[in-house]
């Protein structure tokens, strides 16, 4: 395959298969093996009371709930709502509150200019 013709990967399609491929399977389990993972990234990022995370790719909540936890305010995106409702009952398990939605990479619900930083695993804060 040349480079041209992987230039002429519709974005379109691939979001749509890659949603697709996040609701057919129970990734459940994968959750689960991450929360240790996500709550270093939450601890090594800083994340404390005050603040406001946005969680890319939320999926079952393993980042999102451990920003709960740490005391931030939690907005998650994702771009298939297949793990929402886990994502909600373990914030619920742990007496957290989350706010999540269906979103794209391409197109945050966050304002212009309003100072936010990225870390490598897509969640971002804005320090108050």
């Amino acid at each position: 395959m040349s480079r041209q013709e992987v230039a002429r990967v519709d974005l379109a399609e691939f979001k749509e298969s890659q949603r697709r491929v996040w609701e057919a399977g129970d990734y459940r389990p994968v959750g689960r093996l991450i929360e240790p993972a996500a709550q270093i990234l939450v601890s090594k990022a800083g994340v404390t009371t005050g603040q406001r995370v946005l969680d890319v790719g939320a999926g079952s909540g393993s980042v999102a709930v451990a920003a709960a936890l740490a005391g931030a305010t939690v907005v998650g995106v994702d771009i298939t709502d297949a793990w929402f409702d886990e994502a909600y009952d373990r914030a619920h398990a742990v007496g957290v509150e989350l706010d999540l939605g269906l979103g794209d990479a391409e197109s945050l619900p966050v304002e212009d200019g309003c100072g936010a930083g990225a870390t490598a695993a897509a969640m971002i804060l804005e320090r108050t």
